[in-house]
């Protein structure tokens, strides 16, 4: 019998691998590559389209482990992770609480009364 332990970074699944890659909301919206490791060693790069959900996954043929009865490898599974910033800098939550109102969306600090929305018209 054969115990298998567990990496802190990839989950088997046969002889495919997964792992996360942590994205940003900037670049799973506006999009660009992130690179994520194997479990070689050799990084892989994602390309990340705009509006790339939480939870997408990236397939990678043949970067997984060795399949014992097809003699051949498994893939490897890379699942974004969105990753919400816990501090912001003022300019920072500036332009979110903008993008926020272009957006409709109504958070915390903003004003939520029907005369202060009109008001932002006219300013």
């Amino acid at each position: 019998m054969i115990a298998v332990k567990p990496h802190p970074v990839f989950t088997r699944d046969g002889s495919t691998l997964v792992c996360e890659a942590p994205i940003s909301f900037a670049k799973a919206a506006l999009g660009g590559t992130l690179e994520s490791n194997t479990l070689d060693g050799k990084p892989v790069t994602l390309k990340i389209h705009p509006g790339t959900p939480h939870g997408k996954v990236f397939k990678f043929r043949g970067h997984g482990l060795p399949d014992m009865q097809s003699g051949g490898r498994g893939d490897l599974l890379v699942r974004t992770r969105l990753v919400v910033p816990t501090k912001l800098s003022d300019r920072q939550k500036e332009l979110l609480e903008e993008y926020a109102r272009l957006d409709g969306d109504e958070v915390d600090g903003e004003p939520a009364g029907i005369f202060e929305k009109v008001k932002h018209l006219f300013e």
